[in-house]
C-alpha cells in the first residue's frame, strides 16, 4: 500500500522515476471532464450554426422575392395592391388571392420549408405614385414557434 500511495516526487528520491497509478487515473478523470466539455461546446456550435442557416434562407429567399418584384413594371399585376385597411399576404403567382407560397430550400443538407408572402399596398391612392411592397416569410426550425422575417420597399412610378 506504501508503494501505491508515493509521489513522484518521492519516487525521484529513493530513484525510481515515473508516476503511481492514482496519478494516471486523476489526470485521466480531468482529460475526461475537458473532453466532455468541449463535446458540448461542438455541439452547442453546430445547432447555432443550423438555426443561423435556416435564417439565412429566409433572408435570401426574402430578397429574391423583393428583387424580382421590383424587377416588374409598375403597373403590372403581380403588383395591384391589397385592401388598404387589412393588409394580407398575397402567393406569388400573382393571382391576387390570399395564401402563401411554399418553398423548399435545403439547408446542410436536409430541406427547409418556408412560407413566403407579399402586400401591395397604394400609398397614395388619389395620385397613384407609389407602392409599398412588403415580402413575409415564415418558417419553423425544430420545436421553436414560428418565425417571421419581413422585408419592405418602395416602388415608384416613372415619370412620363
Amino acid at each position: 500500500m506504501y508503494v501505491i500511495l508515493r509521489t513522484a516526487s518521492q519516487n525521484k528520491e529513493t530513484g525510481q522515476e515515473g508516476v503511481t497509478l492514482v496519478e494516471v487515473m486523476i489526470s485521466l478523470v480531468i482529460l475526461l471532464v475537458v473532453f466532455v466539455g468541449l463535446i458540448q461546446t461542438s455541439i452547442l456550435s453546430v445547432e447555432h450554426n443550423m438555426r443561423n442557416s435556416v435564417r439565412d434562407g429566409a433572408v435570401n429567399e426574402a430578397n429574391e422575392t423583393m428583387t424580382q418584384l421590383k424587377s416588374r413594371d409598375y403597373s403590372d399585376p403581380c403588383l395591384t395592391d391589397t385592401l388598404l385597411a387589412v393588409v394580407q399576404p398575397l402567393p406569388l403567382v400573382c393571382n391576387n388571392t390570399p395564401g402563401w407560397t411554399s418553398v423548399t430550400r435545403t439547408v446542410g443538407n436536409y430541406p427547409q420549408g418556408y412560407a413566403v408572402g407579399k402586400t401591395v399596398t397604394r400609398l397614395d391612392p388619389a395620385t397613384d405614385l407609389s407602392k409599398q411592397v412588403i415580402v413575409q416569410v415564415r418558417y419553423t426550425y425544430r420545436d421553436d414557434p414560428e418565425v417571421r422575417y419581413s422585408i419592405s420597399s418602395t416602388i415608384r412610378q416613372k415619370p412620363k
